[in-house]
């Protein structure tokens, strides 16, 4: 029988493929990304199986140019529509795009989902480009910051029909966004748990590359005074959350890896990798 989590790398790679004239303008965050990680050359092998996800976010910039066709018409003629979920009140609800396969008149437990940066105070939806809404999110700002672009192909255990190229944050970004976000996501069961198993996977991955993820956290700390500021609070975050096996960090994580199964970091491996990653980075 095949899994959600098989479901959500068959749609990602119809996603994916569908979206090529983009590749240069939107990132796969979120979940997935760890997984695409590990297709960076030069990362280290993974010494964790990835964490399940049945949702695939991709960011995109708060005004998305159109690249020949607009992409939910892409998405489309790969099986993706477009479904609204209700909102609150008068407000406009979140957009997802999923398979064909799902009832068109219910949200499906797989899907694709478009964040952009958060501009302001207002977190009302955004329409990036005709036809296609975004959520906007505070810290998005930094992951578009010199991002990494890796090839999936079929080698990589995703369902693409051909080639594709796809943007990634710089780990050190990626790990510092999820850190920033905390406070948000709290409220969502399991997601700031999550985030921080993500963040220990993604420092393990890039460990043999930590010197220059110390030189990109100095040049995007430099970008803005803004971008500063966060990157201050995000190594205070990580140097608390991380300060021993039996703070939060270690624990939280620990748990999640033991939940999905396969190879659980203990909470003294994960304080030791993420506290020297915070020392060679931050």
């Amino acid at each position: 029988m095949t899994s959600e989590f098989d479901l959500a790398q068959e749609d990602f790679g119809r996603a994916l493929y569908a979206l090529q004239p983009y590749a240069n303008d939107l990132l796969v965050i979120g979940g997935m990304a760890p997984i695409l990680y590990r297709l960076v050359p030069g990362f280290a092998p993974a010494v964790v199986a990835p964490i399940a996800t049945r949702e695939v976010d991709w960011s995109t910039p708060p005004k998305l140019p159109t690249r020949g066709e607009v992409a939910w018409r892409l998405l489309g003629a790969e099986g993706l529509r477009a479904f609204e979920v209700p909102g609150f009140g008068k407000q406009r609800g979140r957009q997802v795009f999923q398979h064909e396969r799902y009832d068109a008149e219910r949200k499906a437990p797989v899907y694709q989902e478009f964040l952009c940066p958060l501009r302001g105070k207002t977190t009302k939806i955004v329409e990036v480009q005709e036809g296609l809404t975004a959520q906007p999110l505070r810290y998005l700002d930094l992951l578009v910051f010199d991002p990494i672009t890796v090839t999936v192909d079929a080698s990589s255990g995703i369902h693409v029909s051909a080639p594709c190229q796809v943007r990634l944050a710089q780990p050190v970004l990626y790990i510092a966004q999820k850190v920033l976000a905390r406070d948000k996501r709290a409220a969502m069961p399991g997601k700031a748990e999550k985030d921080l198993a993500y963040a220990f996977d993604v420092a393990s991955l890039c460990r043999p590359l930590w010197h220059t993820q110390a030189d990109v956290r100095q040049r995007a700390a430099a970008d803005t005074p803004e971008w500063s500021k966060w990157l201050g609070r995000a190594g205070r975050d990580l140097r608390e959350l991380f300060s021993a096996p039996t703070a939060d960090g270690p624990v939280e994580a620990a748990r999640i890896f033991r939940a999905f199964g396969g190879r659980a970091p203990d909470e003294n491996e994960i304080h030791i990798v993420m506290s020297r990653f915070v020392e060679a980075v931050f």
